[in-house]
């Protein structure tokens, strides 16, 4: 593994471990239904789901919400990007995942 992959693991992990419980469940939750609706699914969609219902204090959680995703098995991510259209991303680019449940 690259020193970078390990970097990035790294901080997904810290997030993870200060992420709130409810919000992390409801957010791998959020991801379980997408997968079922759509083949391909983007971390914005999550945020459109999550507006209003609950928050976190860190919007980096979003990441480990997708890697537990793919480890309960119903996302794995592809190499294609998109430009978010949040407009707190600034139109960065964001991860695609394939859904495994369709």
């Amino acid at each position: 593994m690259e020193q970078g992959d390990l970097f990035r693991d790294e901080g997904i992990d810290r997030v993870e471990e200060n992420a709130e419980g409810e919000w992390m469940n409801l957010a791998v939750g959020f991801v379980w239904c997408l997968s079922h609706d759509h083949v391909y699914i983007n971390t914005d969609q999550v945020w459109d789901l999550l507006e209003g219902e609950i928050e976190t204090h860190d919007n980096r959680a979003m990441g480990a919400v997708m890697r537990k995703a793919q480890a309960e098995g119903f996302i794995e991510p592809t190499d294609r990007v998109i430009k978010s259209t949040r407009a707190v991303c600034h139109s960065r680019p964001i991860r695609v995942w394939r859904s495994k449940l369709i």
